[in-house]
């Protein structure tokens, strides 16, 4: 029965990502790919349909991704950073939150620091219309999240969560409308982390200025003024937003998309452990904080093809064949999978 279940279960994960359209509402997405590095005054493309320009300020270097792939991710430092004309993005969502929502997406790796940064940040140079993601370093409150998006700058506090430890981790963060002001869901990892309620009806429902005073780039990598305040420091990947709410399936998508493993689970079953790396020709790690009774490795086809009757940090997949694979931890009280991949 157990096997009949896991094998209906990776059919419906499947078929359910494949269903997935990542592009729909897609509104800009910075791939930071680059075979070399980048230096003051060149530009690159983002790859959205508005195919958007922006300008290097300063020195990016290019850095491995969260999939292990050399040159396919961005390293900021010094204050760098890249600014877009928020008029070349069509459809940039900003303002009043419209019944669609609105998303943002992003890989990230930082660490502790003693400051706060912001990743990213556009609109104009006065509260109002003004959108902006922070990311916390101060030791007290290392990895919490704040989005601020409306007109007074209020800014909606995300999870405290271990993104702040130099590992690539994604965030999405979710907003939606509701009845007395608005909703974000915080996703880390493509695990649902935290939703923050907002209740305000100070809300506005136009542009930013193309032109004259108040117009501000929309950067990534710090605050968008001219003193460059807030700069961020650390790796960014796939920096997508869109113009509606994406769903959990869509953040899902998202985070397989760069080659990591999918936090699976069956209807009964809570997540009791964690692996790393995702992606290994040889170690795979093991990271739990219960007492894990039983590992066993599944392949795609059902077969259990290793148990472990006593798990230890370090598991040798090295005779494995290359492929996908599902490793099931038991524990007293309940069962866990996770995906990985052995090159």
């Amino acid at each position: 029965m157990k096997k009949t279940l896991l094998k209906t279960f990776i059919l419906f994960a499947f078929t359910n990502l494949s269903a997935q359209d990542i592009t729909t509402g897609l509104v800009f997405n910075l791939s930071c790919d680059s075979s070399v590095n980048i230096t003051d005054g060149e530009t690159l493309t983002e790859l959205s349909s508005s195919t958007a320009t922006g300008t290097i300020v300063g020195e990016i270097e290019t850095t491995k991704g969260p999939n292990g792939t050399a040159n396919s991710a961005f390293n900021f430092s010094s204050g760098s950073h890249i600014n877009f004309a928020p008029a070349a993005i069509t459809d940039l969502p900003l303002g009043d939150i419209s019944a669609d929502g609105r998303s943002y997406a992003l890989w990230m790796k930082t660490e502790v620091g003693d400051t706060r940064m912001q990743i990213f940040s556009y609109g104009t140079n006065l509260r109002s219309l003004h959108v902006h993601l922070n990311i916390n370093q101060i030791t007290t409150n290392a990895g919490q999240l704040n989005l601020g998006f409306w007109n007074t700058e209020t800014t909606q506090a995300g999870p405290f969560s271990d993104i702040t430890d130099n590992t690539w981790h994604h965030v999405v963060a979710v907003v939606t409308k509701t009845t007395d002001g608005y909703a974000t869901d915080y996703y880390v990892d493509n695990e649902l982390t935290e939703t923050v309620n907002l209740v305000t009806t100070d809300i506005v429902d136009t542009q930013i200025p193309t032109t004259g005073t108040g117009y501000m780039d929309f950067r990534i990598g710090g605050r968008n003024t001219e003193d460059a305040s807030l700069p961020y420091t650390g790796a960014l990947d796939d920096v997508r937003l869109y113009n509606r709410a994406l769903t959990a399936a869509d953040v899902e998508a998202l985070y397989l998309a760069k080659g990591n493993t999918l936090a699976v689970s069956e209807v009964e079953i809570i997540k009791s452990f964690k692996i790393y790396p995702t992606v290994t020709s040889d170690i795979l790690n093991i990271k739990s904080n219960v007492n894990l009774k039983q590992l066993s490795i599944i392949n795609t086809n059902g077969v259990t093809v290793k148990n472990i009757e006593t798990p230890t940090q370090e598991i040798n997949v090295s005779n494995l064949p290359s492929g996908l694979y599902f490793i099931v931890g038991k524990t007293d009280m309940n069962t866990s999978t996770l995906k990985f991949i052995k090159k």
